[in-house]
């Protein structure tokens, strides 16, 4: 498992925990534009090749609410890759809001690589989200405390 903090686009390996907010929370996957009052959270999920996967799940857990998606996925091309996986965002805040990313690479409807990455977004800004599973993520549990990423050994 990894964990990774986004906050204005720029990843950290740090997690935070609880910060008292008041935002009102609307999420609605994003179709064409988005409003000028809204955040923009852009997700993509790049995948290693070598994993062996057939879905990967993403998990928006906000404070009021938890969305997923659930996506197929296949090795396609030459040489074999993965399609990156999106999942536009659109959410309407009052203030600034701390959620997390849970994405899931899975095969057979069993787990086989997890990444966690918490993010804080700000009203009115848009923050692409970029994370990847890694073959040398796969049965390397990671914890938060050492703020350790299975990348890193």
């Amino acid at each position: 498992m990894r964990s990774v903090k986004a906050s204005g686009g720029v990843p950290r390996f740090a997690r935070s925990h609880g910060l008292p907010l008041a935002a009102l929370l609307v999420v609605s996957t994003a179709a064409g534009c988005h409003q000028s009052d809204t955040t923009l959270l852009d997700i993509t999920v790049q995948i290693d090749p070598q994993l062996q996967l057939d879905q990967v799940t993403i998990e928006f857990q906000g404070p009021h609410s938890m969305l997923t998606k659930t996506s197929p996925v296949a090795l396609t091309g030459t040489p074999p890759s993965y399609p990156d996986v999106r999942w536009p965002l659109s959410i309407d805040l009052s203030s600034h809001l701390d959620a997390t990313l849970t994405v899931r690479g899975k095969a057979n409807n069993n787990d086989v690589v997890t990444l966690v990455a918490d993010v804080t977004m700000s009203p009115k800004q848009s923050l692409n989200v970029m994370l990847r599973l890694s073959a040398a993520c796969q049965g390397k549990p990671c914890t938060d405390a050492d703020n350790q990423t299975c990348v890193d050994g």
